[in-house]
């Protein structure tokens, strides 16, 4: 696991524990509890 790229777009930062580096791609590791807060959040508004 490693850290967000710098260029990864603050939203998606904030969603994520990391990326893990595939051939060609990175594999954004998202935090579930943080994806579910965050659709809470948006329901409420």
């Amino acid at each position: 696991l490693q850290p967000n790229p710098v260029h990864l777009d603050p939203r998606w930062a904030s969603l994520s524990h990391g990326v893990h580096q595939l051939n060609a791609t990175l594999l954004v590791i998202l935090n579930v509890d943080a994806v579910l807060a965050f659709e809470t959040e948006r329901q409420a508004a």
